[in-house]
């Protein structure tokens, strides 16, 4: 007698190495968010580059020259706005093609000093990352009184620096007691010079550019002659 071989359907071949199907679609769909992600990152780096700069209700906010939003930074729990108007500035400090935003903002201590409140000047990148801070700390002697702050500032100038292509900020700075004042200078990496000193209050800056870079004008009062200046 003869056996019949018995037959069973034989099971598809796998591939040695190859992925089971749903690993394959889990890394397709993370493959799509990487690529999302890189062109939304790529949209921001190119036109993410701030041409306008306001701080109001604690808050500094750039918007790029289309207009759009690019980011805000909240101040300091203790920051306030100035109740003074000064609008922040934007400008390429470093020379590297991105703008920083600059503003300042009035830190406030907590009772019972309120009369010591200072202003302090923030400087932000491109992207919005604080870069550094600057508050004026400095101690002026007239006829033998000493005069150490509270500071405030009362006008920001970038002055563009063509030899070196970069900016420098200038800040007016006034005594609470409404003088002395005086001038200074802050460069890229928030490093700050005295430039000048007057004996009243000073109110405003302006920039006459030369061949060399600019003349800095300076306009105020100068309590010894009972005057402007």
């Amino acid at each position: 007698s003869s056996v019949a071989a018995a037959t069973t359907p034989s099971a598809t071949p796998r591939v040695a190495g190859a992925l089971p199907a749903r690993y394959g679609i889990v890394l397709g769909i993370a493959a799509v968010a990487v690529l999302l992600l890189g062109i939304s990152v790529w949209t921001f780096h190119r036109g993410g580059n701030p041409v306008r700069a306001e701080c109001s209700a604690g808050r500094l906010s750039a918007w790029d020259d289309g207009d759009r939003l690019l980011w805000t930074h909240d101040l300091p729990q203790q920051g306030r706005a100035p109740e003074r108007r000064v609008d922040a500035r934007v400008a390429d400090l470093d020379g590297d093609g991105a703008s920083e935003a600059l503003a300042f903002f009035v830190s406030t201590p907590p009772l019972p000093l309120p009369d010591r409140a200072y202003d302090e000047l923030v400087c932000l990148s491109s992207a919005g990352r604080v870069l550094w801070h600057h508050r004026p700390q400095r101690t002026l002697r007239f006829s033998g009184r000493s005069f150490d702050g509270p500071w405030y500032l009362s006008d920001i100038l970038v002055v563009a620096q063509p030899a070196r292509r970069t900016s420098e900020v200038w800040l007016t700075v006034n005594h609470r007691a409404f003088w002395p004042a005086f001038v200074e200078r802050v460069d890229s990496r928030g490093q700050a010079s005295l430039a000048f000193v007057n004996s009243g209050s000073l109110y405003a800056l302006n920039a006459v550019p030369d061949a060399s870079g600019a003349h800095v004008l300076v306009g105020g009062r100068n309590e010894e002659y009972g005057a402007a200046a």
